[in-house]
């Protein structure tokens, strides 16, 4: 997975706003699991709010998930090459997965 950073902070700001609306206390009432039975298995779903849904999405707004086809290639080559195709774009922090 490859995760884009801007360079200049808007972005960071942005985020920074959002979380302080939380006033720091952590909702656990927006969550909710519901029980359901997949054939002899009790499976439970897990159900978020939509702030929620989007606080665990923020880091993982800007990735980039990569599979490659046809030839293999190592971790690090590959990291090179990402990093050299993308060095104008910003930092980039690659995540193997």
């Amino acid at each position: 997975m490859v995760v884009g950073q801007n360079e200049d902070n808007e972005d960071n700001i942005e985020t920074e706003k959002e979380d302080t609306g939380s006033d720091g206390e952590e909702d656990g009432d927006d969550m909710k699991v519901e029980k359901h039975r997949i054939g002899d298995y009790d499976c439970p779903e897990f159900v978020f709010s939509k702030t929620d849904e989007k606080r665990i999405d923020r880091p993982w707004r800007r990735g980039v998930i990569v599979k490659l086809l046809g030839r293999r290639i190592g971790y690090k080559a590959l990291e090179n090459r990402l990093k050299q195709m993308w060095v104008r774009k910003g930092v980039i922090s690659i995540i193997d997965l």
